[in-house]
């Protein structure tokens, strides 16, 4: 049953993807009567009515394909669409991929052992080894005297160990129960 949501929301994002790609005109669907036309190896080859454009694209096996819609007359390319598109939607997953922020949460007490905040530590520095910014939450008990204190010295001792392998994102702040900062790899 996961696998049918996670494929459903993976086809809905490419259908996405294709309407963004298929608002351009092609062939016949292109209703200037004029336009410039730029051959297949980017050579202009003028001003010419649109249906001398679309047999000099089919004589050479491919389409027309409006690039330029604004400008007077529109400007169209002849080109692979297919390919075109394949080239495009691929641009678009790969820039996708890039623009994901990846972000690790380590959450502590501060109520905590040596060894578990070294514990700690160590994973934080191996978050930000891989490139991942990590955000520190620590929780605060206000039942307890001076946790708010010691939370913040916690944040400070943490950001000292840290101090060649980041820089600060994020000031530490109080955020409800959390005291947060956010670290990102230098």
């Amino acid at each position: 049953m996961v696998d049918k949501v996670c494929h459903l929301n993976t086809h809905q994002e490419e259908n996405k993807i294709g309407d963004k790609l298929e608002d351009r005109k092609i062939n016949s669907y292109i209703k200037s009567d004029r336009v410039r036309v730029i051959d297949d190896e980017g050579n202009q080859l003028g001003v010419m009515p649109t249906s001398i454009a679309v047999s000099k694209a089919s004589n050479r096996g491919y389409d027309l394909v409006e690039v330029s819609p604004n400008t007077n007359p529109p400007v169209c390319k002849i080109m692979d669409y297919g390919k075109f598109q394949f080239n495009e939607k691929k641009k678009l997953k790969k820039n996708k991929a890039r623009s994901k922020v990846h972000l690790k949460e380590i959450r502590m007490n501060t109520v905590i052992s040596e060894h578990d905040m070294g514990t700690k530590l160590n994973q934080c520095c191996k978050f930000l080894h891989k490139g991942y910014k990590v955000k520190l939450a620590i929780k605060v008990n206000d039942r307890l005297r001076d946790d708010e204190t010691k939370g913040f010295t916690m944040v400070d001792t943490i950001t000292e160990a840290l101090t060649d392998l980041v820089s600060i994102a994020k000031q530490p702040l109080r955020e409800g129960r959390f005291i947060t900062t956010m670290f990102s790899p230098l």
